[in-house]
């Protein structure tokens, strides 16, 4: 019974300092900076990746699937250290 009571309060906890952290992250002016250039390299290669079959459109899902895991791989840790020092 003690451990499920300790259980729920530290999960109440984290909930309380993730809400927390997320609304102090969305006030900051960086977040939406990364937010914007995520945006906008995300279409640029959504629409630019069948440039390489001589084509220029929206690629298929399977190619801009992988185009953004390679772009996510990078921006997310730049944004995650930036706001994390910042906060």
């Amino acid at each position: 019974m003690v451990n499920e009571t300790m259980t729920i309060l530290q999960m109440n906890a984290i909930k309380t300092l993730t809400i927390r952290e997320a609304l102090d992250a969305r006030r900051s002016r960086w977040f939406w900076v990364f937010t914007l250039v995520f945006v906008i390299l995300a279409v640029t290669i959504s629409f630019l990746g069948m440039a390489g079959l001589g084509e220029i459109g929206v690629a298929g899902f399977a190619r801009t699937t992988a185009s953004l895991l390679n772009l996510v791989v990078f921006i997310v840790p730049m944004m995650g250290l930036l706001l994390g020092s910042l906060s």
